[in-house]
Protein backbone atom coordinates (compact mmCIF):
# COMPACT_ATOMS: atom_id res chain seq x y z
CA UNK A 1 0.00 0.00 0.00
CA UNK A 2 2.92 2.36 0.71
CA UNK A 3 4.14 1.52 -2.78
CA UNK A 4 0.82 2.61 -4.30
CA UNK A 5 0.83 5.76 -2.20
CA UNK A 6 4.31 6.66 -3.45
CA UNK A 7 3.22 6.33 -7.08
CA UNK A 8 0.03 8.34 -6.48
CA UNK A 9 2.06 11.15 -4.91
CA UNK A 10 4.58 11.01 -7.75
CA UNK A 11 1.79 11.27 -10.33
CA UNK A 12 0.47 14.35 -8.53
CA UNK A 13 3.92 15.99 -8.62
CA UNK A 14 4.43 15.13 -12.29
CA UNK A 15 0.97 16.29 -13.41
CA UNK A 16 1.27 19.50 -11.37
CA UNK A 17 4.60 20.30 -13.02
CA UNK A 18 3.25 19.59 -16.50
CA UNK A 19 0.19 21.77 -15.88
CA UNK A 20 2.47 24.59 -14.70
CA UNK A 21 4.38 24.37 -17.98
CA UNK A 22 7.46 22.77 -16.46
CA UNK A 23 9.07 19.47 -17.16
CA UNK A 24 8.86 17.34 -14.03
CA UNK A 25 12.00 17.55 -11.90
CA UNK A 26 12.61 13.90 -12.45
CA UNK A 27 11.47 11.11 -14.62
CA UNK A 28 12.03 7.43 -14.17
CA UNK A 29 13.43 5.09 -16.71
CA UNK A 30 11.85 1.66 -16.75
CA UNK A 31 15.03 0.26 -15.19
CA UNK A 32 14.64 2.58 -12.17
CA UNK A 33 11.16 1.35 -11.21
CA UNK A 34 12.31 -1.77 -9.36
CA UNK A 35 14.86 0.26 -7.43
CA UNK A 36 12.26 2.86 -6.40
CA UNK A 37 9.85 0.10 -5.38
CA UNK A 38 12.52 -1.61 -3.27
CA UNK A 39 13.50 1.67 -1.59
CA UNK A 40 9.86 2.49 -0.89
CA UNK A 41 9.33 -0.91 0.71
CA UNK A 42 12.41 -0.54 2.91
CA UNK A 43 11.50 3.01 3.94
CA UNK A 44 8.01 1.95 5.02
CA UNK A 45 8.38 -1.56 6.40
CA UNK A 46 8.36 -0.45 10.06
CA UNK A 47 5.39 1.90 9.74
CA UNK A 48 1.95 0.92 10.96
CA UNK A 49 -0.67 -0.19 8.49
CA UNK A 50 -3.04 2.48 9.83
CA UNK A 51 -0.49 5.21 9.13
CA UNK A 52 0.17 3.91 5.61
CA UNK A 53 -3.56 3.58 4.90
CA UNK A 54 -4.13 7.18 5.99
CA UNK A 55 -1.26 8.41 3.84
CA UNK A 56 -2.48 6.47 0.80
CA UNK A 57 -6.05 7.76 1.21
CA UNK A 58 -4.74 11.34 1.27
CA UNK A 59 -2.51 10.70 -1.77
CA UNK A 60 -5.45 9.21 -3.67
CA UNK A 61 -7.77 12.11 -2.78
CA UNK A 62 -5.12 14.60 -3.86
CA UNK A 63 -4.59 12.91 -7.21
CA UNK A 64 -8.32 12.55 -7.88
CA UNK A 65 -8.93 16.20 -6.96
CA UNK A 66 -6.16 17.28 -9.31
CA UNK A 67 -7.46 15.07 -12.14
CA UNK A 68 -11.00 16.38 -11.67
CA UNK A 69 -9.71 19.96 -11.96
CA UNK A 70 -8.29 19.31 -15.44
CA UNK A 71 -10.20 19.90 -18.63
CA UNK A 72 -11.12 17.11 -21.02
CA UNK A 73 -8.56 18.56 -23.43
CA UNK A 74 -5.86 18.55 -20.74
CA UNK A 75 -6.52 14.88 -20.06
CA UNK A 76 -7.17 13.51 -23.52
CA UNK A 77 -5.19 15.53 -26.06
CA UNK A 78 -2.04 13.51 -26.82
CA UNK A 79 -0.37 16.52 -28.47
CA UNK A 80 -0.99 19.02 -25.69
CA UNK A 81 2.04 18.36 -23.45
CA UNK A 82 5.43 17.78 -25.06
CA UNK A 83 6.80 15.97 -22.00
CA UNK A 84 4.15 13.26 -22.48
CA UNK A 85 5.72 12.30 -25.83
CA UNK A 86 2.46 11.86 -27.73
CA UNK A 87 0.47 10.28 -24.90
CA UNK A 88 -2.51 11.92 -23.23
CA UNK A 89 -2.07 13.11 -19.66
CA UNK A 90 -4.81 10.71 -18.61
CA UNK A 91 -2.32 7.83 -18.84
CA UNK A 92 -0.52 9.18 -15.78
CA UNK A 93 -3.76 9.00 -13.84
CA UNK A 94 -4.54 5.55 -15.24
CA UNK A 95 -1.07 4.07 -14.60
CA UNK A 96 -0.99 5.40 -11.05
CA UNK A 97 -4.54 4.51 -10.01
CA UNK A 98 -6.86 1.85 -11.40
CA UNK A 99 -4.35 0.15 -13.73
CA UNK A 100 -1.84 0.02 -10.90
CA UNK A 101 -4.44 -1.29 -8.44
CA UNK A 102 -5.31 -4.12 -10.81
CA UNK A 103 -1.66 -5.15 -10.84
CA UNK A 104 -1.55 -5.36 -7.03
CA UNK A 105 -5.10 -6.42 -6.21
CA UNK A 106 -4.20 -9.97 -5.12
CA UNK A 107 -1.82 -8.57 -2.48
CA UNK A 108 -4.19 -5.77 -1.46
CA UNK A 109 -7.00 -8.28 -0.87
CA UNK A 110 -4.76 -10.11 1.62
CA UNK A 111 -4.38 -7.03 3.82
CA UNK A 112 -6.18 -7.13 7.17
CA UNK A 113 -9.38 -5.16 7.67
Amino acid sequence: LAHISWWERRAHVVISAIMAGRAPEYSLEESDVDNVNRQTFEANRARSLAEIRSEEAAAYRGLVTLAESLSDDDLSNPAKFEWMQGRPLSVLVEWNTFAHYDEHMPDLRKMPG
